[in-house]
C-alpha cells in the first residue's frame, strides 16, 4: 500500500524542522554575571565579579573562602564536612547560577544585567 503525502504534510514537517534547527538562535543568551551575592546566616553582601579577589566569610560551622577570578566564582575552601564537593561543582560565571555549602549555610548567587538574569 503506497501512502502519498499531501502538500500540508510536507509543509508541517519542514516547518517543525526549521523551528527545531533555529530555536537555539532565537532564545536569549545567558549573560555573564556582574555581581556575586554571598548569603550567610548573618546576612548578605555583594561582591564585584569584575575584580579578582579572595574573601573569607563566617558560616554556621566555620570559615568559607570564596574566590573570584576572571569573572568566575567558586568556593575555594570550606569547613563543610564534604569540602571535596566544591571541587566537583567548580566555577560559576553565568547570571542565575548558584553554589551552596548547606551545612555551613553559605549560598553564592550570581546576578547580571540583561533579560536572562531576570528570567532565571
Amino acid at each position: 500500500m503506497s501512502r502519498r503525502y499531501s502538500f500540508a504534510d510536507v509543509v508541517v514537517v519542514i516547518s517543525l524542522l526549521a523551528i527545531g534547527i533555529y530555536s537555539p538562535f532565537l532564545l536569549p543568551k545567558a549573560t555573564d554575571a556582574t555581581s556575586l551575592v554571598v548569603r550567610t546566616p548573618d546576612g548578605a553582601q555583594s561582591l564585584s565579579m569584575l575584580r579578582d579577589q579572595v574573601v573569607e566569610v563566617e558560616g554556621k560551622s566555620g570559615l568559607t573562602v570564596i574566590e573570584v577570578e576572571s569573572g568566575k566564582a567558586r568556593i575555594l575552601r570550606s569547613s563543610c564536612p564534604n569540602n571535596h564537593r566544591h571541587e566537583i561543582e567548580g566555577w560559576i560565571s553565568q547570571a542565575g547560577a548558584a553554589l551552596a555549602c548547606v551545612p555551613n549555610q553559605i549560598v553564592l548567587d550570581l546576578s547580571g544585567d540583561g533579560f536572562d538574569s531576570v528570567m532565571r
